[in-house]
């Protein structure tokens, strides 16, 4: 109920006051952006770890559902009316967009949104306009994440492998740790690279 009314109550800045033009991806601008204010309310409530057990909710539900696509799955930024990408992968990326460039920078950029945008007529922003500037007030070593997050389907794949722990003489502990890092592309038909 907390987390509804949250949402519901973000679309007073997301689809109220900045409506997005009726292009593709015109729904990451109301639902996915209710779905950050959303989440951090829930946060600031409920703590971070129950963040964790619901972005595991939000990410599973997105797994599950790109499973059973007709059509074809689209990148955050051109979703059409896809609710699992919208909703479910929205939350996910925005939450570690926040992680990547931290929830102050965020703020600012998603402030500076709406004073551009907000209670505008004709011609209406699309994702490229919320894109572009997050670009412009991101620094550059963030780019290639954010276009993999909102213009392409990528998926990462990072576990330990093994580890390795051993007490110093000062008490202190060295832990190593193999890992395995990986990312894959995919189309909208699933098609990994």
């Amino acid at each position: 109920m907390f987390y509804v009314t949250a949402h519901e109550a973000a679309h007073q800045w997301w689809a109220h006051q900045v409506i997005g033009a009726n292009v593709q991806g015109a729904t990451m601008l109301s639902e996915s952006l209710a779905q950050y204010s959303a989440l951090m309310v829930m946060e600031k409530e409920y703590g971070p770890r129950q963040m964790r057990r619901f972005l595991k909710y939000e990410l599973d539900r997105y797994l599950m559902s790109r499973a059973t696509e007709r059509v074809e799955e689209q990148p955050l930024a051109l979703n059409e009316n896809q609710q699992y990408i919208h909703y479910n992968k929205g939350s996910v990326v925005f939450y570690a967009l926040r992680d990547a460039i931290g929830e102050q920078q965020l703020n600012a950029v998603l402030a500076e949104f709406v004073r551009q945008w907000g209670f505008k007529g004709p011609p209406y922003p699309t994702t490229r306009d919320f894109l572009d500037l997050l670009y412009a007030r991101t620094a550059p070593e963030h780019h290639p994440f954010i276009r993999d997050l909102f213009e392409r389907i990528v998926f990462w794949d990072h576990r330990v492998t093994s580890s390795e722990v051993r007490k110093r003489e000062d008490g202190k502990y060295v832990v190593t740790l193999k890992l395995h890092a990986e990312k894959l592309s995919t189309d909208g038909k699933g098609k990994e690279t």
